[in-house]
C-alpha cells in the first residue's frame, strides 16, 4: 500500500514539474509560423471519416526569432477536417490538431493541407508524406 502511495505521489510530482516547465517558457509562437511534419499514419479517404486523427512527427524544429522552440521529432496529431465528394471529384483537408511538447499535448489550429482526386473517393496520402502548415492562431508555450 505504501509503495502504491509513493508511486502516485511521484506521478503527481512529475506531472506538476512538466506543467511548470511548460508554463515557465513564456514563449508565444505567432500566427503564420510554419510547422513541417511527416505523416506516420497513411490517410485513406475510402475508409476514414471526418475527425479521424493521424499520427505525425515534426520534421523541422519550430523556430521563433531565430531560436528553435520546439525540437524535431516531437509527436504531432493531424485531423481530417474536410471531406467532400462532388461532381465526380473528391477533396480532403488535413489540419494540425496537437503538438506534444515536454509530454504535454498542446492544441493548435493551422492552415489545412488540401488534396483532391479526379474521381470519386480514392484519395490516399501515404505515410512518410511531408507537409508544411501555417499556424492559424498563436500557441503559448
Amino acid at each position: 500500500m505504501n509503495h502504491l502511495k509513493n508511486t502516485s505521489m511521484l506521478m503527481c510530482l512529475l506531472f506538476v514539474a512538466a506543467m511548470a516547465g511548460l508554463a515557465a517558457r513564456g514563449i508565444t509562437i505567432p500566427v503564420g509560423t510554419e510547422v513541417t511534419i511527416y505523416l506516420i499514419d497513411s490517410v485513406n479517404a475510402d475508409t476514414d471519416r471526418l475527425g479521424t486523427t493521424y499520427r505525425a512527427s515534426l520534421d523541422e524544429a519550430v523556430v521563433v526569432d531565430g531560436q528553435p522552440v520546439i525540437p524535431r521529432h516531437v509527436d504531432v496529431l493531424t485531423k481530417l477536417t474536410t471531406f467532400k465528394d462532388s461532381k465526380g471529384r473528391s477533396f480532403l483537408t488535413l489540419a494540425l490538431s496537437t503538438v506534444t511538447v515536454d509530454g504535454i499535448a498542446i492544441n493548435v489550429t493551422s492552415s489545412g493541407m488540401q488534396t483532391s482526386s479526379g474521381s470519386r473517393g480514392g484519395i490516399k496520402i501515404p505515410s512518410g508524406t511531408r507537409s508544411t502548415f501555417r499556424l492559424a492562431s498563436p500557441v503559448q508555450l
